[in-house]
């Protein structure tokens, strides 16, 4: 099965399945120690969060109060209000190549607001620039060659002239 049809069946499933198969995919953490006692947290069901799920600790010696932790705590959706089954739709049109437009998304539900939208595709956008660049240290990955400086800047194409008057917009050349 490919992992689209795999994260798509997971999403629709929610609560724990998709939190299970996040953790195989190391998305979210599969073990979590308690800051005070330092033992192996449990991972329980709760009603408080939108994911229905917390990292707990109930040791005798944290006086009474239990310690708990969000299980999104230390990965990408930390910080966000968005369910994890929104942020995998995101991740999904993204991933294709859907272009949708926010108002759509948010009609469809995905996301509250626009905000929160461009919020989550600039963090997704920036994670697979890190990505790109551990990939040229890694494996000697580059763009151009040894003598070719290639600049790639977004304005080269979405210029447009204004009825057809004023100066050229900038266009690639190459060199011979």
């Amino acid at each position: 099965m490919t992992l689209t049809r795999t994260l798509l069946q997971r999403t629709a499933q929610g609560g724990k399945h998709l939190i299970e198969w996040l953790q195989r995919e190391r998305l979210l953490s599969r073990k979590k120690r308690c800051p005070v006692c330092n033992n192996r947290m449990k991972l329980k069901r709760t009603n408080t969060t939108k994911d229905g799920y917390r990292w707990s600790c109930r040791k005798a010696n944290h006086r009474g109060s239990g310690i708990t932790r969000s299980i999104r705590e230390g990965s990408i959706f930390s910080r966000s209000h968005i369910t994890l089954a929104s942020w995998m739709k995101i991740m999904h049109s993204l991933s294709q190549g859907l272009r949708k437009r926010q108002v759509d998304m948010i009609e469809d539900g995905v996301c509250g607001s626009s905000q929160s939208l461009i919020r989550v595709t600039t963090l997704l956008r920036e994670i697979c620039g890190k990505a790109v660049r551990r990939l040229e240290i890694r494996r000697k990955m580059r763009i151009g060659g040894r003598r070719a400086f290639v600049a790639i800047d977004e304005s080269k194409f979405r210029h447009k002239r204004k009825y057809g008057r004023g100066r050229r917009g900038h266009t690639w050349r190459r060199r011979s």
